[in-house]
């Protein structure tokens, strides 16, 4: 739903519609990436929801950079896989290699800060 109220609400402020389709692909690659990084976070950390959730935000906003442009090379990857195949079934392709590259930057990205709710957690073997 925030991906489609916030580009409707630009469209009626009567701004132009190249800022409307901008603002809608960075909210979509903003939740994209908010909850691959939250599942990241519940999958390998085993935190609750909550906790994941508010872990992934901060993770996003300390990456933003990183995050959007992640996200930007597979939206075009996938633009490029459905236009050369004539079929938008398999721009879905693209989402288990997006997946895997955002589960390795969630290892490099929670290895460049610290995060409160992943220093709480105990390692066992």
């Amino acid at each position: 739903m925030f991906s489609v109220f916030i580009p409707e609400l630009v469209r009626l402020s009567e701004i132009s519609a190249l800022l409307t389709w901008f603002v809608g692909i960075l909210a979509m690659f903003f939740l994209n990436s908010l909850i691959t990084l939250s599942i990241c976070t519940i999958v390998i950390n085993n935190l609750e929801s909550g906790l994941a959730l508010w872990t992934g935000l901060q993770i996003v906003f300390n990456n933003f950079l990183h995050v959007m442009v992640l996200s930007g090379i597979y939206l075009l990857l996938q633009i490029l896989i459905m236009g050369a195949l004539g079929n938008t079934f398999f721009g879905i392709i693209v989402v288990v290699p997006f997946t895997v590259t955002m589960t390795l930057a969630y290892e490099i990205f929670i290895a460049k800060a610290s995060y409160p709710a992943l220093s709480n957690i105990q390692l066992t073997a």
